[in-house]
């Protein structure tokens, strides 16, 4: 996977990837060529796989991996072993396997695989007539592409390969009694099965692992993988990228309907056999899945820009005229050369699958281009819009469809018409100057939505360290690719933030902070932005009395949507003052993490008697097939999300956070997680959490009750017990003038008595 990723849209790490080819071709190489000897179909598969991902990385990884592997029977021998009940075989994977060095390699490379008797010849030779029909179809694309029309391989190397036994075998494909699977009209089985899953409707319980791998089944032919995909989009034979684009959006249009269903409230309810919770888990694992398997949305986008500079190429050509022809026109709103059909069809999948992407798998991104020059989708997109035709619908729908993008990052909720301004500015600016706009707004863009968008991820995290670290090689380059000086302030701001969560020995001083954003910074109006400023001040900020004051302000003006990111970013805070509260004076002690606790509390009480005075209508419903993927221009900017989902969103994320669960009654249960405190400060904090997360439980639980999920504070119920028990066991075995609370504050049982 992190082969195939550095190969297509984690391409700036392109070094990384070499790196891992060659050390995996100087060590592993022996090891790879002797599992063509196992009788294990799949192990030998997954070494095929790893070959041809180490073979996607370029020109330079294809010599790499053709100069170390030994040609030999073992190897051509691999392309008889077939799979008689049509299921992905041996033979698939080696004939990926050969295919990806034409499609990986250079020229040269290509020539000298042409020379190779045992590895296309042989392909060609050994049942050719019985592959599936996307193997076929590949394999003659590929071969037209990268052999027959490629003007670098000579006459003479084409000759030599396409002998008679050649074409021969290639003349069979007219007896063709293959398995039919990949194109628009093949995959009937599963078009005909029906657009939510029966396996839903069962009054058997299936284990979740199960039931993910049912749906998985019926959601996407077995052929269909990353590798096939991108191989699909990257062949030049338009009819390969329709089946593929047709394919990706038959996919993805059965994949939203089940999680449009698995995520409907009123099924959950109706349902006997299955909870939210395990529904809500169920999507997670089945968008993860996709992911893994569809190509990235870098590739797609791409796919856009490349048609386009096909037909601009193909226009300049057509329109050469001799001497004597009528003038061409300098109307630039006339387009020189109207698109084909193939390619508004193609432009048209496109935008249905970007849009498919943002409901099923909703990663698209539009960070800022990477210092090997990457463009970011944002900037695709925004290319995508000016190439359009003028009065063509996909302009319209382009034109959405980044409204949408921009939309969803949160940073225009308020001024997201100003959008459509900009869309019409820059639509109107002559051609030769919309390159320099468009990369303006896309790093003006970028600046605001980045920020945000991680500082939103980060505090969503329980354990921040991997994201931290990841942010920090992120600024690494980029202050290797510009002055510190140019760094935009948010930029800065984020690394001084994100670096808190960093070990002391990784910690580095990047950018130099602006003396004139330093001094007079703006007083923080947000819950989250006031939190994040005193986070940032140190532990005694949450000490003052104008913090705890602005605190509550803050919290009168928040809306229901706000609440559980703002839990999980105090969630976050607590774990980090427990982990440093050895650090903290004596002054200090205790008291900031009880303050965190008590706004806590304070967030749970406020989310619990949220009264929501909004009563959004719903939306019609439009009859035009794919019309719900867009942002309608009249639609609500801010729609409020259901109480009682939030609720118990914001509840799990409090008691199945594993810092709270694992202090709760940790000392009387003698069950203490590791830390660093001294055995006078170990028991306050034990003694603070302990009640502090007994005060939420008897907020709590009968919000809990009434929603039928008890099922989350579980844990607690079991420490308590177990607590409890303990106590009397104790007291049962003492005297009663031997008596002695060992523990500060009331005992367990008094301190439950409340919540019981």
């Amino acid at each position: 996977m992190i082969l195939l990723r550095t190969a297509s849209d984690l391409s700036h790490f392109s070094m990384v990837g070499n790196a891992i080819v060659k050390k995996t071709v100087s060590s592993c190489m022996k090891l790879l060529q002797g599992s063509f000897y196992s009788e294990n179909h799949r192990f030998v598969r997954q070494c095929l796989s790893l070959l041809s991902a180490l073979v996607s990385q370029g020109p330079e990884a294809a010599r790499e991996v053709l100069g170390q592997i030994r040609i030999n029977k073992a190897l051509s021998g691999l392309a008889k072993r077939k799979d008689k009940k049509g299921k992905p075989d041996v033979r698939m994977a080696f004939i990926q396997f050969v295919l990806s060095f034409l499609v990986s390699g250079d020229n040269t490379t290509v020539g000298q695989i042409l020379e190779i008797k045992e590895l296309l010849p042989e392909i060609l030779s050994t049942g050719l007539k019985e592959d599936r029909m996307s193997i076929v179809n590949l394999i003659l694309s590929t071969l037209k592409t990268r052999v027959l029309l490629n003007k670098a391989i000579s006459k003479t190397q084409k000759v030599r390969f396409f002998t008679p036994a050649v074409l021969a075998n290639i003349a069979s494909l007219y007896r063709w009694n293959g398995i039919v699977d990949a194109t628009t009209d093949d995959n009937r089985i599963y078009e005909s099965q029906p657009d939510v899953s029966t396996v839903f409707q069962t009054c058997e319980v299936v284990p979740l692992p199960r039931l993910h791998s049912m749906i998985m089944v019926i959601s996407l032919p077995p052929v269909c993988n990353k590798a096939f995909f991108t191989q699909g989009l990257s062949l030049a034979n338009t009819a390969v990228q329709l089946t593929t684009l047709s394919m990706i959006n038959f996919i993805l249009k059965r994949a939203n309907k089940n999680i449009e269903y698995l995520l409907d409230k009123s099924e959950c309810h109706n349902s006997d056999v299955y909870t939210l919770d395990v529904m809500g888990e169920l999507v997670q694992q089945y968008r993860e899945t996709l992911s893994k398997i569809l190509p990235d949305m870098t590739s797609i986008v791409a796919k856009w820009q490349s048609l386009s500079k096909k037909e601009k190429t193909n226009g300049e050509e057509k329109v050469t005229k001799p001497e004597g022809s009528a003038p061409q026109t300098d109307n630039k709103n006339e387009m020189p050369v109207a698109e084909t059909a193939e390619v508004i069809l193609l432009k048209a999948l496109i935008l249905q699958v970007i849009c498919l992407y943002q409901k099923v798998v909703p990663h698209l991104d539009v960070d800022t281009e990477s210092s090997s020059g990457e463009k970011s989708v944002l900037y695709l997109l925004l290319k995508m819009f000016v190439s359009s035709s003028s009065s063509s619908h996909l302009k319209t729908s382009t034109k959405m469809l980044v409204l949408k993008v921009l939309k969803d990052s949160g940073v225009f909720e308020y001024t997201w018409t100003e959008l459509e301004l900009w869309l019409d500015q820059l639509d109107r600016v002559e051609p030769d100057q919309q390159e320099t706009v468009i990369q303006f707004l896309e790093r003006g863009w970028c600046l605001s939505t980045c920020p945000p968008c991680f500082q939103t991820v980060l505090h969503c995290q329980r354990e921040p360290l991997p994201l931290c670290l990841a942010l920090l090689q992120y600024d690494k380059e980029l202050a290797s690719s510009e002055p510190s000086a140019s760094s935009h302030p948010s930029i800065i701001h984020l690394h001084q933030y994100y670096s808190k969560w960093l070990p002391q020995q990784c910690r580095e001083e990047l950018f130099k902070s602006p003396e004139s954003h330093s001094k007079a910074s703006s007083t923080p109006t947000s819950f989250t932005a006031l939190m994040k400023a005193a986070y940032s001040q140190g532990p005694s900020a949450f000490l003052e009395d104008a913090f705890r004051k602005s605190v509550g302000e803050t919290l009168a003006s928040m809306s229901m949507a706000d609440f559980p990111v703002a839990i999980k970013q105090i969630l976050l805070y607590i774990k980090s003052t427990v982990e440093n509260l050895g650090t903290f004076s004596k002054d200090i002690g205790t008291a900031p993490l009880k303050t965190l606790m008590e706004i806590l509390q304070d967030l749970v009480t406020r989310l619990q008697g949220y009264q929501d005075t909004t009563n959004p209508e719903p939306a019609a419903e439009n009859s035009q097939e794919g019309s719900e993927l867009f942002l309608e221009i009249n639609q609500s900017p801010t729609v409020e999300a259901n109480k009682e989902q939030i609720l118990l969103s914001a509840l799990g994320s409090i008691f199945k956070h594993p810092c709270l669960e694992q202090w709760f009654l940790a000392l009387e249960l003698a069950a203490l997680p590791p830390h660093t405190l001294n055995p006078v400060r170990l028991k306050n904090t034990c003694a603070q959490l302990s009640d502090d997360i007994l005060a939420l439980l008897k907020t709590s639980t009968p919000t809990l009750c009434d929603l039928g999920h008890l099922e989350l504070i579980c844990t607690y119920m079991g420490s308590i017990e177990k607590a409890v028990l303990k106590e009397l066991m104790e007291k049962g075995s003492r005297p009663c003038k031997e008596t002695v609370q060992t523990f500060p504050g009331p005992p367990v049982s008094a301190q439950v008595h409340g919540l019981l």
